[in-house]
């Protein structure tokens, strides 16, 4: 690693105000060492506020060995340092370098006290160069490395140091963060609950990694201790649960990061045989190196046995006319019979077209346990109290059935959708508006009427559309050669437009026939139905159908019987020569 250091910006990061250029200093100032010199490394670690940040001091050197580190600090252990050799005693700071240029001496490492020792004799003194290497994961940003003088003379310049104390700062980032559990909007309470729901803080910058986890007391159980993970970054990470509330979760020591809370298991209530459904996970927040360690990121999260609503749809895809029938399935919470409201709504979309009241079938109730409103495509079936009371039952279960019918303002191939809402309150108060949806769709079909010679196009040819059965499937005019499924239309015959054009719109996807009734002017039948199939594409994917010419034949009153005319007024001419001739040589022989 190249490393390019100005010597104004080494002094700014030096606590010793020293020169900047160290030279021997004359024996009769002082006398030059000659036994063994120790650069001792101090490392600390605060919890980092505007107010404290900088305490320990920048990189650089103290001379001071009584150094005492700042309230709250503690020792930070594990850090490296890798000690170069620049030169001798008179060398001075180079203002450009890289590491390759000096020679490694060693590696040192902090210990429990937060204090790594260098120890030299002699024969190496002179100019060091000290660069932080690897530092525990909480460590947000290095400190700079320094220049330093083993031996270096005190602050005074009137003695040689044969101890050198250097206190370079590091960044560390604590921070705490809590969670609070509430079911149904109150206070956990452990009496009430069966099975206890399960917790964990989750690193999501760290893979995803569970910091720690902890299971809360039930009604049998008190809680165990949390779990925190073994893995060095948390090593300053501590949870508990606070004592005042057995829902509460602390977790203090937070390196930095990014961070969740997510519910690993749900709580079960007491007298109940389901689990309520699992909150969702918390919004992650980061932890940086101006985070302070007195900052809480507090979080709650509640459970509820919130219920939820199903609807689907009888087919993916159905013909104009056809019935769809959608079926809304809402959950039963095990504390219904307490519910404030509980109400379905369904709004049917333009595309469907529905009967009113009499379309829709309420399943599991009876007509008195709730009201049905329709108002226009609007459907509402508000379950009363009384109803309520009876989807407590064990066992009970509630259905509602729409059948619908798909109509002409359906687009072709786009889903129509239509959605139910489940709109609720519990006796604590809280509310909410599950929902879900399904679709249904139709399609078409697109067709060319052409000459099997020529592929020109041809107009005028008829044909009955059928289904796959053979049964008859009426249809409206749109306009030229264009046709919507239209079921009380008078009419099941689509004709071939300008240029043999048939456009077939309203089907659903699968099999059907055309079968030709009458073809073109001068063109032969097709024998067989034309089978077709509809799908995704096959409104813009033309399929021709061909018609084969009729032989020419001659024209009545034309050449063919012609000749014949020809021939018989020749006998006949012949005839009456050969009769008068006669005659007149019968008179001649008279």
């Amino acid at each position: 690693m190249k490393i390019t250091k100005k010597i104004t910006s080494l002094l700014l990061v030096m606590l010793l105000a020293v020169s900047a250029f160290v030279f021997a200093i004359p024996a009769s100032a002082a006398t030059y060492p000659t036994s063994n010199v120790t650069l001792k490394i101090h490392k600390y670690e605060l919890s980092h506020t505007d107010a404290n940040e900088g305490k320990i001091g920048n990189s650089g050197t103290d001379a001071n060995p009584n150094f005492t580190a700042p309230s709250g600090a503690t020792p930070l252990a594990g850090v490296e340092f890798y000690i170069y050799k620049v030169g001798d005693i008179n060398t001075p700071q180079p203002t450009s370098y890289t590491t390759s240029e000096f020679s490694l001496l060693g590696k040192v490492t902090t210990d429990a006290n937060g204090v790594a020792d260098f120890t030299i004799g002699s024969p190496d003194f002179g100019l060091y160069y000290v660069e932080e290497g690897d530092a525990p994961a909480k460590v947000t940003q290095k400190s700079a490395p320094f220049f330093v003088y083993l031996p270096s003379t005190n602050a005074q310049g009137t003695d040689w140091l044969t101890e050198v104390n250097v206190y370079p700062k590091n960044l560390t980032t604590l921070a705490s963060t809590s969670l609070t559990k509430t079911v149904n909007n109150a206070t956990y309470n452990p009496s009430d609950v069966a099975t206890a729901p399960t917790f964990a803080l989750i690193d999501t910058s760290n893979g995803n990694a569970e910091v720690v986890t902890f299971t809360l007391a039930s009604k049998n159980t008190a809680a165990p201790a949390p779990t925190v993970s073994t893995d060095a970054k948390y090593a300053s990470v501590t949870a508990r649960i606070d004592a005042t509330d057995p829902g509460k979760m602390i977790v203090e020591g937070l390196p930095t990061g990014t961070y969740k809370w997510t519910e690993k298991t749900a709580v079960t209530l007491d007298g109940s045989d389901t689990a309520l459904p699992k909150a969702a996970d918390t919004a992650t927040f980061t932890v940086t190196a101006k985070t302070s360690n007195n900052q809480n990121f507090a979080y709650t999260m509640d459970n509820s046995a919130t219920p939820t609503v199903t609807k689907t749809a009888d087919a993916d895809t159905q013909t104009i006319g056809k019935d769809v029938v959608w079926t809304i399935t809402p959950s039963i919470p095990s504390d219904i019979a307490t519910y404030k409201k509980y109400e379905i709504t369904d709004t049917i979309a333009n595309e469907l077209d529905f009967a009113g009241e009499s379309a829709v079938q309420v399943i599991g109730l009876t007509s008195d346990q709730y009201t049905l409103t329709v108002n226009g495509k609007s459907i509402k079936i508000a379950v009363n109290e009384a109803g309520r009371k009876a989807l407590a039952a064990v066992g009970a279960s509630l259905t509602i059935k729409i059948t619908t019918q798909i109509n002409a303002n359906a687009v072709v191939d786009k889903d129509i959708e239509n959605s139910a809402t489940l709109s609720f309150e519990n006796q604590y108060g809280t509310t909410g508006e599950p929902s879900s949806s399904d679709t249904v769709k139709t399609g078409a079909a697109l067709f060319k009427k052409v000459d099997a010679s020529t592929n020109a196009g041809l107009a005028g040819a008829e044909f009955e559309l059928q289904d796959a059965n053979g049964n008859k499937i009426n249809v409206s005019s749109t306009g030229d050669g264009e046709y919507v499924v239209n079921p009380s239309a008078n009419s099941y015959v689509v004709t071939s437009g300008t240029n043999g054009k048939i456009y077939i719109k309203g089907l659903a996807y699968g099999s059907y026939k055309l079968v030709e009734v009458k073809a073109p002017a001068g063109y032969q039948l097709i024998t067989a139905p034309f089978e077709f199939t509809v799908g995704a594409n096959t409104a813009t994917t033309e399929v021709t159908i061909k018609n084969v010419p009729q032989p020419q034949l001659p024209i009545t009153g034309g050449m063919g019987t012609m000749l014949f005319t020809v021939a018989g007024l020749a006998l006949i001419g012949g005839g009456a020569f050969f009769f008068f001739r006669s005659r007149k040589s019968k008179k001649e022989e008279n």
